[in-house]
Parts: structure tokens; sequence; C-alpha cells
């Protein structure tokens, strides 16, 4: 099958485990990566941090992926995996390539007196690693940040293209503060949303497409093309999929709306 063809993630199932952070303090926010607050990212207080998680029994992880991560060139992201002797010397480093960047997203946040930028970009690495215990190894120049780290059990690649094409959307997003009965810009996102496009799919095609957009309480994956490294993480918006019967298959339009975590 050709790396060109997209796909999507499925079964992100990185909040089922036990998730600790080494190089910071006991009152860091270690849920999954994520502090708490939508849209806006964790930041480590040190230029080289490691997000670890531990699963209560194997799990086979296809692709990783960061979401929302500040690391650039020249910067070191690497996925390792332990065995079930747990925290020891790793059965497997993995380094991810950071070079491909189709789309810098931005956040500014508002900070005491300033309002700071912060460039974002997501990226995945396809693996298959049946363990209990993985890691995230960032190192930087800065200190990294990155809005979630997703681990998927699964996922579907297109067996064509199906002639199918997107349209960018371009999505700015904003949190806001109310102070004294007036509402501040805390914090501004960027994301693109796209809609997608497959014509002429064959019957036999559809139930793993259809599986691929199934809202299952967690986001997914869309991946544009398996060569590039960029993805974009978000869910499929709509109730249904209105489907155009053209004889030599059915075509159907969705929208994929990315969350600007």
């Amino acid at each position: 099958m050709s790396n060109e063809f997209g796909g999507f993630g499925l079964n992100d199932v990185a909040p089922d485990a036990i998730v600790t952070m080494t190089n910071e303090d006991t009152a860091f926010p270690k849920e999954w990566a994520v502090n708490g607050l939508p849209n806006e990212p964790v930041q480590a207080s040190t230029t080289n941090c490691k997000i670890r998680f531990e699963f209560a029994s194997a799990k086979n992880i296809k692709l990783v992926a960061l979401i929302g991560h500040n690391m650039q060139d020249g910067d070191t992201i690497k996925c390792n995996v332990y065995n079930a002797a747990g925290w020891g010397a790793p059965q497997l480093e993995e380094p991810i390539n950071l070079e491909p960047r189709w789309y810098e997203r931005i956040i500014f946040k508002l900070g005491e007196n300033v309002v700071s930028p912060f460039d974002r970009a997501n990226i995945f690495s396809v693996m298959d690693e049946d363990q209990k215990y993985y890691e995230i190894e960032l190192s930087g120049a800065v200190a990294p940040l990155v809005g979630e780290v997703c681990l998927f059990e699964d996922s579907f690649q297109f067996n064509r293209n199906y002639n199918w094409e997107y349209e960018r959307i371009f999505a700015p997003n904003t949190v806001v503060a109310r102070t004294n009965k007036t509402f501040v810009s805390k914090q501004s996102t960027e994301a693109e949303n796209f809609r997608l496009s497959f014509m002429n799919v064959s019957e036999d095609d559809r139930p793993n497409l259809y599986e691929s957009f199934r809202a299952k309480g967690r986001n997914n994956l869309f991946i544009p093309d398996y060569e590039k490294f960029e993805c974009f993480y978000g869910m499929v918006a709509g109730k249904s999929f209105p489907l155009k019967n053209q004889y030599t298959g059915m075509s159907f339009g969705i929208n994929f709306e990315e969350s600007s975590a």
C-alpha cells in the first residue's frame, strides 16, 4: 500500500494509562499531558522531560501522535518502549522526524503585562509495539510544550486515494475571561478544519471508512499523507453523511474539525 494515501488513527488509549512526567515537582499537572484548561498546552519547567504512560496490561500501539507541541528542527523527540520489567533500559528508542511541517498553528497567551506567542505543530509516527510502558522523551532549546500525547491501538489507511480532496478552513479560537463585567481574550489558538470528499467508494470499502468516522467518545487522528508526518486531531462533525450514487460507487463528504489543544 502506498504511503501517499491518507487515513485515520483510531482508539486513542492514552487516557487509560497512569501518566507521570519526569523532571517536574509533585504539583505539576500530569493527567495525560493536559492541565485541565481547554486549549492550553502544558509546558515543562526544564528543557528535557519524559512523559510516561503505564497501562494495566500490554497495549499494541500502532501510532503515536504529539498534538500542539513546540519542538523545532534541531530538537529531539523520541518514543521509548519498555518491557514488563518497568522503567529500566528502553527496549526500543524510536526518533520522530521533526522536519516536515505543513502548517504551524500559533497560541497567544496573555500573561502579566505581556502577550506571548508560541508556535506549535502536530506530528505522528507509525509503530507496532505491544508493551505496558511507553515514554515520550522531549529535548529542546526551550522548555518543551505539548497539548496532548495520543497512543492509537488501531489505524485505517485508505487503500486508494478515491480522487479525494480536502478544503482547508482556518479556524481561530479564543479562551476568554471576564473582568469587571468586561470580556478579555485570555488566550487565542489556531486550528484548521477540513471538508473531505470521497468519490466512487466501493461497497466493500464503505464500512471501513464509516468506522474511521464514528464518534467513540474520543477524538480521531486525520492523516492526509502517511509520508508527511503532519496530522490533524479532532472529530468528524455533523450528524449524517448524504450518499450520492454515481453507479461506480457511492460519494459523500464530511467535515473534520481540528482540536486546538
